[in-house]
């Protein structure tokens, strides 16, 4: 991710900007449950981590044909 991030410059505040609005979704439901003890919350630890890799991989995705349509369209 990170080495991801050094390669953009100037596109890694907009996505540190996209990636926290987008992942307060999954993390107030999470925040509750993470308050409980034992098993339960730590599969909301789990939720949440795999919910942020979900966010990223989309973000990741959706630049990729934003470039492609881009591209397309100066030729």
């Amino acid at each position: 991710m990170f080495d991801w991030m050094s390669q953009k410059g100037k596109k890694a505040w907009q996505f540190l900007i996209w990636f926290l609005i987008f992942s307060y979704i999954p993390i107030l439901p999470a925040y509750f449950i993470m308050s409980l003890e034992g098993l339960l919350g730590l599969t909301a630890l789990i939720y949440v981590a795999i919910s942020m890799l979900i966010i990223f991989k989309l973000y990741i995705r959706y630049e990729n044909q934003v470039n492609i349509k881009k591209s397309i369209k100066s030729v």
